[in-house]
Order: C-alpha cells, then sequence, then structure tokens
C-alpha cells in the first residue's frame, strides 16, 4: 500500500472559478515489483565504506540473476520522526482514523501484518490542505539519518514519481532495473587466477593506485564479493586478472565468471582514499 500524491481540479466555467488541490490516494502500484530493503551491519565490520559496498554489490548480483526480480525496483525510504520516534505524519491518520499508536503500526507492518489498511485506513482521497500543518510538511520528506542512502540511490538511477509511506509519509522510489547505474556499469566477465597483479598500466596520475573494482562471484547461496585495487581487466579477452588470495576469498576459479564494476568512474573528482578492506583483500561477504 501507498499513498499517491497528485492533485485534483476544481473547476466552474460559469462563475470562472479554478483551484487545483493536492490529494493523497491510497494505490496498489508498487505489486509484483522488486523491493530492496534495509541494510545491517554488525558492530564488528563497521568501518570507513562498508555500508556503501554492501549496498552497492547488491546491485551486482542484481545484474548477475536479472531472472529473479522484476522489472520496476523499488525502495521505501524511512520518513520524518521526532526524537521520541514519532511520526506527524501518522499522528494526525491515527488521530481521525486509525486508533493505534506509531510504533504499534510499525510492529504490525514489519512482521507482515497489513490486512488492518484495507479495513481501517480512509478509502477516499485526502485533501492535503486539510492536514495539519506538521504533517503536510513531511510528506515525501525523509529522516535526516537516512538522506546520505537517498542520495546514494538517486547517484544510482532512482527517482521519486509521487509515491508515499502510508505511515510516515516518506517517499518511495524507483528505477528500471536495466537503468541502475551498478547494473547497466557492470560487466560480465572470464577469471584468470594469478600469482600477483601488476597495476602499473592502469596507474592512477598522482597516486599510483590501481584502479578500483568491485567484483562478486557468479554464485546465488555463496554469493561473495568486495572491493579491491589488486585486479586487473583485459577489455580485449573480456578476462579478469585476480591473484590467489583473492580468488580464494571470493570462491573463484580459472576460467570461471565474475561480474565487476569500476568505482573510480564516479571518483574522477578527487584522488582515491584506499582503505583496508582493500588493503587487506578483506572481502566482506554480501549473502543473498
Amino acid at each position: 500500500y501507498h499513498y499517491h500524491r497528485s492533485q485534483v481540479v476544481h473547476h466552474s466555467p460559469d462563475l470562472n472559478l479554478l483551484r487545483r488541490l493536492e490529494v493523497l490516494n491510497m494505490c496498489n502500484h508498487y505489486t509484483g515489483c522488486s523491493e530492496i530493503c534495509t541494510l545491517f551491519l554488525r558492530p564488528g565490520f563497521r568501518r570507513a565504506q562498508a555500508g556503501k559496498l554492501l549496498s552497492r554489490v547488491r546491485f551486482l548480483f542484481m545484474a548477475q540473476h536479472p531472472q529473479r526480480f522484476a522489472n520496476t525496483v523499488i525502495a521505501e525510504m524511512r520518513g520524518v520522526s521526532d526524537e521520541s520516534g514519532q511520526s506527524p505524519f501518522w499522528n494526525w491518520l491515527s488521530e481521525h482514523f486509525v486508533d493505534l499508536d506509531f510504533d504499534t503500526v510499525t510492529r504490525m507492518v514489519g512482521t507482515g501484518d497489513n490486512g488492518f489498511i484495507a479495513d481501517l485506513m480512509p478509502r477516499h482521497p485526502l485533501y492535503v490542505h486539510l492536514m495539519a500543518k506538521n504533517a503536510r510538511a513531511v510528506i515525501g520528506q525523509v529522516h535526516e539519518e537516512t538522506r546520505p542512502a537517498l542520495n546514494m540511490l538517486e547517484t544510482e538511477g532512482f527517482r521519486h514519481t509521487g509515491y508515499v509511506d502510508p505511515f510516515d509519509g516518506g517517499p518511495t522510489v524507483e528505477a528500471r532495473l536495466t537503468d541502475i547505474r551498478t547494473v547497466s556499469a557492470s560487466i560480465g566477465c572470464r577469471v584468470q587466477v594469478v600469482d600477483g597483479v601488476e597495476p602499473a598500466l592502469d596507474k592512477w596520475h598522482t597516486g599510483g593506485q590501481g584502479r578500483i573494482l568491485a567484483i562478486s562471484n557468479s554464485g546465488v547461496e555463496n554469493f561473495r564479493a568486495t572491493i579491491t585495487a589488486a585486479a586487473r581487466y583485459l577489455p580485449s579477452r573480456n578476462l579478469l586478472q585476480v591473484p590467489v588470495t583473492l580468488a580464494n576469498t571470493l570462491g573463484l576459479s580459472n576460467h570461471g565468471q565474475a561480474r565487476f564494476t569500476d568505482l573510480t568512474t564516479a571518483r574522477t573528482d578527487r584522488r582515491p582514499v584506499a582503505i583496508p578492506i582493500c588493503q587487506q583483500q578483506e572481502a566482506l561477504h554480501a549473502h543473498r
């Protein structure tokens, strides 16, 4: 369930009066779409760029296995709530329509119990100008802590088209699977396991560092991915050379298949910063 934000026009030609009013209509527009959800890193794995890695490599998985996903991919972004965790949007709705507090609603929806939406939520359009000012103000807005996630998805090509969460008013963003930046820019290739890779041909002009790639294997149950500067792609042969240690960590073998995307193309405005998981060849496992 979502609310769709749109306008209705009230027009009387005889009186020469015209007024456009914003409304919210309950709908099931995203039924059948694939949804990417909240990511969580255990405390022991939290370090610079680790969250971004986990977020990006799921798109590598989707690129490798597109048959498992719908053509449209969505993400529901957390809406605005106050210091006590209360949603101004839901507080207005509960006051007038549904006698349930926000914590209860959040818990019910999180466990898949959303039957009350059809039973209790208003069936007619909500005229936004009749809502409380603080409820109107948060429609389509994200929580401050969610803004980095929204920025990342927008960089990947996700866009908000007017659909909002019926509980906190947060925006739902969408993209066609094939238009997601990491999906469209990723390359499926063969693997060559080598003793070492000298990235001299791909050095940065100032840093002397190899190109930074996000690499994944082609598995499902044993899907693994990492980012590294110790691999080299040979486009004329569609061949990815990876050192033995990295190949073992990712479960890659000679003549096997892998998928990667070049992360340096989005960082040309500044010198790349090597992070520990690249330097030490540690792989963060992104398990399906």
